[in-house]
């Protein structure tokens, strides 16, 4: 009967430590309602020794934290949202009960930073795409019209007639065009010249270039498919002497099983 009597104590005694240390603690499911984590995240970042409950109930098994680790919840969230391998956080746990907080921190805005200035160049980048949009409504396929085009020098590679590909224009320019900054993508396409002869070119817009194109409204012509084999077909020029460049137009709907090239005429 003693015995007995003396087992209970112990597990009363047991039991009111166990209540008055809780007291000032959080639990699993607390946590989760302050910080925003699921309970399920909570016993992952548990799982994986990146956040170690201060206590933990031998009888229940329940998990209490302190309110401190209210903020560490917050940045491992960040983190996530970052796409920043948890397992990296790990440097900075020291053992189970400490951590390099302020190395924590630090790491982790290094990396929002490094994350920020991607979201800023790809934003950009994003820009630039949509300024290269022909957001011209009014144009129709095989229609002529014109533009007042600005001056640009481009380097002139050339090719047979028999090669007028745009295809191979991205093969022959791959190096050149990705050793441009990303918010500086060369335009580039197919060229003709013609005096006493016709002469066919590749071309790469470039400050370097041997080739300026003036600024002149040139008349203009959009299609399917390429004309600039065929220049003479598609435009009145007679007998006069020209110069045609051609590329490719990205529209503001596109077919992605169709280009839409632009030939591009100015007569001499």
């Amino acid at each position: 009967m003693v015995i007995i009597k003396s087992t209970l104590m112990v597990e009363s005694i047991e039991s009111w430590l166990i209540m008055k240390k809780s007291e000032n603690l959080l639990s699993i499911g607390q946590m989760s309602k302050l910080s925003g984590a699921s309970i399920k995240s909570l016993r992952y970042y548990e799982s994986i020794d990146l956040l170690i409950p201060a206590y933990i109930d031998s009888h229940s098994n329940y998990r209490y934290y302190t309110y401190n680790q209210i903020y560490l919840v917050g940045i491992i969230m960040f983190c996530i949202e970052l796409d920043i391998p948890l397992q990296e956080l790990k440097q900075f746990i020291k053992d189970k009960s400490h951590i390099n907080y302020l190395d924590f921190l630090h790491y982790s805005k290094k990396q929002a930073l490094d994350k920020i200035d991607t979201i800023n160049k790809g934003l950009a980048f994003v820009d630039m795409l949509e300024s290269q949009v022909d957001k011209t409504s009014d144009i129709t396929l095989n229609i002529p019209f014109t533009r007042k085009l600005p001056s640009m020098k481009v380097k002139t590679y050339p090719i047979n007639k028999n090669d007028l590909d745009h295809f191979s224009i991205i093969e022959l320019f791959v190096d050149e065009i990705y050793d441009y900054d990303l918010l500086n993508v060369p335009m580039y396409g197919l060229l003709t010249l013609k005096n006493k002869d016709t002469s066919y070119y590749a071309f790469l817009q470039s400050p370097n270039g041997d080739l300026s194109l003036k600024k002149e409204e040139y008349l203009c012509l959009q299609n399917n498919f390429s004309m600039i084999e065929n220049v003479e077909d598609y435009f009145d020029i007679g007998n006069k002497d020209y110069l045609a460049y051609e590329i490719e137009i990205m529209k503001e709907e596109i077919n992605i099983n169709e280009l839409t090239y632009e030939c591009r005429v100015l007569i001499k």
